[in-house]
């Protein structure tokens, strides 16, 4: 087996436990490999979104901006939102259950459709959370027609609470330039820049159809804001996949090729042998384990000639383990 179809695996027996079982049938295979990079970015995406859309095991302090106001909420939503306070201060991984009703239903949802079609609307993206960070809880659960919900940055140990609107505001400048102006020190954090050599011309205002409708067909949007020009250091491609995605794919297959190389410079070759003739594959740590950390074990057939290589993205997988058994519960 390749290395890169066994990290696939690694990899895909992890997506299969996030995606819905109707979306299985979606996922490509680790054969598709041969042809394209792009099976790498299914799996990386999805694990990328899952663990983006979640919020982590862990205590966190709320921090109010001057635009928060919840004084108008209805009494359903002032409870939700008490709720929700809780959960974020005790670190109560339930809020992260679809039953509790606090992330958007999108979020247990990744592909429309079978790997290798030419849609490029097959990713399910969450717009705010691709670009700049921002996200949304719910606070209508009793009745998602009042459409009342919570924007927030998620930080190390800290949760922004931004402001409480509705869906149009997912499409609206003010979200980001509230962000930019009431707390630039977080913004590089969340993967936000200004150019720094953009000229400045007329301002431009774009309504929040032109900019739904450039992020779903592919596009990027910049705000103007401070007579500074910002945007999303991880900008999407035409497919919807963030560069994020596609720069993780990219140190996975690097990471494997510069570790094969060191490792075939070392093994003890005759003169005569050819290269192309070595059998190099995945191996089996003493204790069954696939992977030790961010390490795999392969060995040579010929040579008898074992090694560790570190893979960096393995690193995420034990994590990944236990925020997949925290969503099952």
């Amino acid at each position: 087996m390749k290395i890169t179809h066994y990290i696939f695996e690694l990899l895909k027996e992890r997506v299969i436990k996030i995606v819905p079982p109707k979306e299985v049938k979606f996922l490509p295979k680790s054969t598709d490999l041969d042809k394209s990079y792009i099976p790498f970015c299914d799996l990386i995406f999805i694990i990328e979104r899952f663990i983006d859309s979640k919020i982590l095991p862990k205590k966190y302090e709320i921090i109010y901006s001057t635009k928060f106001a919840d004084s108008v909420l209805p009494d359903k939503a002032q409870n939700n939102l008490k709720q929700l306070k809780s959960k974020l201060t005790s670190g109560d991984v339930s809020i992260n259950k679809l039953s509790a009703g606090f992330l958007p239903k999108s979020t247990k949802n990744y592909l429309l459709d079978y790997f290798g079609t030419t849609d490029n609307k097959r990713y399910i993206v969450d717009f705010t959370n691709q670009f700049f960070g921002i996200k949304h809880f719910h606070l209508d659960s009793y009745n998602r027609n009042d459409d009342i919900l919570l924007f927030y940055v998620a930080l190390i140990d800290k949760i922004i609470f931004l402001k409480i609107g509705n869906h149009n505001d997912l499409y609206k400048q003010d979200l980001v330039e509230n962000l930019i102006l009431e707390f630039p020190e977080v913004i590089g954090q969340l993967g936000i820049a200004a150019y720094p050599d953009m000229p400045i011309g007329e301002k431009y205002k774009y309504s929040t159809d032109e900019i739904k409708n450039t992020w779903i067909s592919g596009g990027n949007v910049s705000f103007l804001v401070n007579k500074q020009y910002f945007t999303s250091c991880n900008p999407q491609t035409l497919s919807r996949l963030n560069t994020n995605v596609v720069s993780i794919v990219q140190n996975v297959y690097y990471q494997i090729e510069e570790n094969l190389k060191q490792f075939i410079s070392q093994l003890n070759i005759a003169p005569n042998f050819v290269i192309n003739e070595l059998e190099i594959e995945p191996l089996l740590y003493e204790d069954n384990q696939l992977f030790h950390g961010c390490n795999i074990l392969i060995g040579e057939k010929n040579t008898k000639i074992a090694t560790e290589i570190r893979i960096d993205y393995l690193c995420k997988l034990d994590f990944l383990d236990m925020m997949i058994k925290n969503n099952a519960l």
